[in-house]
């Protein structure tokens, strides 16, 4: 999902989800808007990785399938708008051209040609796009029928979904296509003016030009709130839907989440006002109107196999925003499962050797409300976890691992664990027989 970070000196309105949807992506979901540009920050959350525009106009993806090349944004560009889908990603440069990267074995980077976007969403195995003109294609996968864009129409956004799509015209008419055999979520509530429709993974959630508020399709089998139960007595301004849960805004700037809630991502942090909020697979973000950037869910259990995919970036993890890259209020990851945790690594003897000692300093922001650091645990490439407590409690804690070195890079994956029994989201390391690359 695509949130706005306010730049500085502009009037602190979002470009997604609030105002207009530009890219939010929600499993395998993805919406669009027509209004991006450089100089307007946005995030957007996908299935195990997230991507953004920075307030300059630059590309960045973090986290992902290792492998996959979600992270791989074409250089040289200025960006405005990302989505990130399931295992791929598209996005518009301030220019018009559309771009998508990595897995695209099902067609999902075959763009048509010759046309100017105004944005292009990533979905499961599919992608769609509108074009300043109001023309609306979707190419990939077209199981179910879900590039089948209705002809004849002008649209102001398409959204790639699961195994479905759905639109809003320029007109205020809402559509859906495609379904693979699943209930309902094509079934578009009749009588409505439509200011958005989110295409989510087996349902559909919209929001009229009244500001009312509906879901419709699956409502899932967990205990939670259904996915398609939207909470009344609200005036919205978005909604969108994700994996099985769904987030929305209110127009007095009330976030609310609701549907399965495995990994805490239906419980947003309180006290905000927000001017957006995504949700993604198991985790979600948002942009309140103070500026600051938020996410929340991913209960800390994605396994290593998941990687940052740009060498360099500053940030590994789901709920970890880049930093120094958003104009505004500086950005603050927080999760309600877990505090904000962070961890540094430095080489305590020679980098060249095959054995490194690694000492290894884990710390909780006690300034976000973090508590104590209770356990430290570690995966080094052999993919066996290794756990310690850490002596006294406290704030700062230290350990000193040892690894082993094999040829080419070695990735170093780390948590921690507070005194609550929570943990944090993973945090990933590089190295190699020359030195420490840097998280």
């Amino acid at each position: 999902m695509l949130v706005a970070l306010p730049s500085a000196g502009r009037s602190r309105t979002p470009v997604h989800f609030a105002c207009a949807l530009i890219a939010s992506v929600a499993f395998a979901v993805s919406f669009s808007a027509t209004d991006a540009q450089a100089g307007t920050p946005m995030i957007s959350v996908g299935h195990q990785f997230s991507c953004g525009v920075t307030v300059a106009g630059e590309g960045l993806c973090w986290w992902g399938q290792a492998g996959d090349g979600q992270g791989n944004v074409p250089l040289g560009k200025t960006w405005s708008s990302i989505a990130a889908g399931f295992t791929h990603s598209c996005g518009v440069t301030t220019s018009g051209e559309g771009f998508c990267w990595g897995n695209l074995y099902s067609g999902e980077g075959n763009i048509p040609s010759g046309k100017t976007w105004s944005a292009i969403t990533a979905g499961y195995d599919h992608s769609c796009g509108v074009t300043t003109s109001g023309e609306g294609f979707c190419w990939g996968n077209n199981l179910a029928g879900r590039n089948d864009v209705p002809t004849e129409k002008t649209w102001s956004v398409i959204t790639a979904g699961g195994f479905h799509s759905c639109g809003v015209t320029t007109s205020g008419e809402g559509l859906c296509w495609g379904n693979y055999s699943q209930a309902g979520q094509m079934d578009v509530p009749s009588g409505k003016t439509w200011a958005s429709i989110n295409a989510g993974w087996t349902f559909s959630c919209g929001v009229t030009t009244s500001g009312e508020g509906l879901c419709w399709g699956d409502n899932g089998n967990s205990n939670d709130l259904g996915q398609t139960t939207v909470p009344t007595g609200k005036t919205w301004s978005t909604i969108t839907a994700g994996d099985s849960y769904a987030c929305g805004v209110t127009t007095s700037g009330q976030g609310l989440c609701w549907g399965a809630n495995q990994g805490g991502q239906t419980t947003p942090p309180s006290g905000k006002t927000w001017s957006a909020i995504s949700a993604g697979g198991s985790h979600a973000c948002g942009l309140t109107t103070s500026g600051e950037g938020l996410c929340w869910g991913g209960d800390g259990s994605t396994p290593p196999d998941y990687e940052e995919e740009t060498p360099g970036s500053p940030a590994d993890g789901r709920l970890d925003v880049p930093v120094g890259k958003w104009a505004g209020a500086p950005v603050v990851v927080e999760t309600t499962a877990a505090p904000r945790l962070l961890a540094a690594v430095a080489l305590t003897r020679n980098p060249r050797t095959t054995v490194t000692s690694l000492t290894l300093r884990a710390w909780a922001d006690k300034s976000h409300g973090a508590n104590t650091v209770t356990k430290v645990e570690y995966w080094n490439h052999t993919g066996q976890p290794k756990n310690t407590r850490t002596p006294n409690g406290g704030y700062v804690r230290a350990y000193s691992p040892t690894i082993t070195l094999r040829p080419g890079q070695v990735a170093f994956w780390v948590r921690v664990k507070d005194s609550k029994g929570t943990w944090s989201s993973w945090y990933r390391t590089r190295f190699s027989s020359t030195g420490f690359l840097g998280w």
